[in-house]
């Protein structure tokens, strides 16, 4: 079973887990050590989870169910841009735009910033050309 292999790729704790199924942490132990199995419901709702088929996740193929823009966005990311993309769909409607406005106003003082250095920098070799 591959729980604990996608659990661990999600950067989610046992404890993170357990809470979205609504069961408790050491039955996600049991699970991930193979000292129990999940019932078919269960199973059905990791996969959701995960985006796997069940099959994956019982270890039956090793296939996922990864769209072709998955499988762009997989290429491109780095992994560090994955995990923040993954962190960013877990987020409500309110805490995304929060995220958004924070984000706009990064690339604004950004842009602010390049803006300041290019006119000191032409500021500069302006003195240059007059001495």
């Amino acid at each position: 079973m591959k729980i604990k292999e996608l659990r661990i790729k999600n950067n989610m704790s046992q404890v993170d887990l357990s809470r979205k199924l609504k069961y408790s942490r050491t039955l996600v132990s049991k699970w991930e050590k193979g000292e129990r199995e999940p019932n078919v419901a269960t199973l059905i709702e990791i996969a959701k989870l995960f985006n796997v088929s069940v099959d994956y996740l019982v270890g039956n193929n090793y296939e996922t169910k990864e769209t072709g823009q998955e499988k762009i966005i997989n290429e491109v990311l780095t992994e560090e841009q994955q995990i923040l993309l993954d962190k960013i769909k877990t987020l409500d409607n309110i805490q995304f735009q929060q995220v958004e406005t924070f984000v706009d106003k990064v690339i604004a003082l950004d842009e602010e910033q390049d803006k300041m250095v290019k006119i000191l920098i032409s500021e500069k070799y302006k003195n240059i050309d007059n001495n």
